[in-house]
């Protein structure tokens, strides 16, 4: 999907000219990146074997509420229990529902060309992400012909397998990556917060229909909204006009 590029430029013409941002490159500041991915309201369709879990309903929330981003423009990190998921739907003969915690996983870049004129400007940068999230620990519970039952997981970031209880069964927990590419800022403010001193924020933000691989969830999931927020905040030194 592609990326309208909206640039707002809300310092006034009296304030001086930013230079150099805090730490004196141009990646330096406070990042923050929230994801969301869910069904559309009210539920979707899920086909099973044998039928279909109608109305099916799945959210996923993950947040990195401060990280940093290398002098070169790479971004590396992880965070354990970074958000979570829930998931609930209704069949023929059964009812479930639950929530498991959210581990994640970033790897990117972020580019700052040069403008023709030597400058660089907040609106010329792309960035570039991988975003790996795995399952974390959590419960699903449910109602069937066959009575309740409940499942506790046990899930860590580094491992590829849950523990799921009662009986203490290994599962497969893989991870699953989602590419963004070329990312343009969507907007980019300036506020004064002093006279010598302005705050700049820089958005990415992306929305676009997706789904779950079949690999991750074992089931074919129906189309979700996928939503990816990247906050770039900075403040920056004032060089007076001559």
């Amino acid at each position: 999907m592609a990326l309208a590029c909206l640039v707002s430029w809300a310092a006034p013409p009296s304030l001086a000219q930013p230079g150099a941002g805090s730490g004196g490159h141009p990646f330096d500041g406070e990042w923050s990146l929230v994801w969301d991915l869910s069904t559309a309201p009210g539920g979707a369709t899920l086909s099973i074997p044998g039928g279909t879990i109608s109305p099916y309903n799945a959210s996923y929330h993950a947040a990195k509420s401060r990280f940093q981003v290398n002098e070169d423009g790479s971004i590396a990190w992880s965070q354990s229990d970074a958000g979570s998921t829930s998931h609930d739907g209704v069949s023929s003969d059964s009812k479930f529902w639950g929530t498991r915690s959210v581990h994640l996983r970033a790897a990117g870049k972020v580019l700052a060309p040069r403008a023709a004129t030597g400058e660089l400007r907040a609106e010329d940068r792309r960035l570039t992400l991988d975003l790996t999230t795995m399952g974390g620990s959590g419960y699903s519970s449910g109602t069937s012909s066959g009575g309740t039952f409940t499942v506790t997981v046990i899930a860590n970031i580094d491992d590829r397998e849950m523990v799921q209880f009662p009986g203490a069964i290994r599962a497969p927990n893989p991870p699953w990556t989602v590419k963004w590419q070329d990312l343009k800022p969507t907007r980019v403010t300036q506020a004064e917060l002093a006279p010598d001193v302005i705050e700049e924020t820089i958005t990415y933000e992306v929305t676009r229909e997706t789904r779950i691989p079949k690999e991750i969830n074992g089931l074919f999931t129906p189309p979700m909204t996928e939503r990816l927020e990247i906050k770039h905040v900075r403040y920056l030194n004032l060089v007076p006009r001559g």
